[in-house]
């Protein structure tokens, strides 16, 4: 999402569909995760997107591999 939303500000304009095939992962990962990360604060879903909450921790979760 971090690499994704770089361009865009905080929002990534993609279906839960659209990152799993863009990811490798099945749409139901994808929505785990996602709801995982709403719950720590971390991303907020929006209609057709994800709307990143605390870009900090999610690239700190990324450089240490924890994605």
């Amino acid at each position: 999402l971090v690499y994704l939303a770089a361009d865009r500000g905080d929002v990534v304009s993609m279906s839960q569909s659209e990152l799993a095939e863009f990811t490798g992962a099945t749409r139901e990962a994808v929505s785990r995760t996602l709801s995982d990360w709403k719950a720590e604060g971390l991303v907020e879903p929006i209609r057709r997107g994800v709307r990143l909450i605390d870009r900090a921790a999610l690239e700190q979760m990324a450089a240490e591999g924890d994605i």
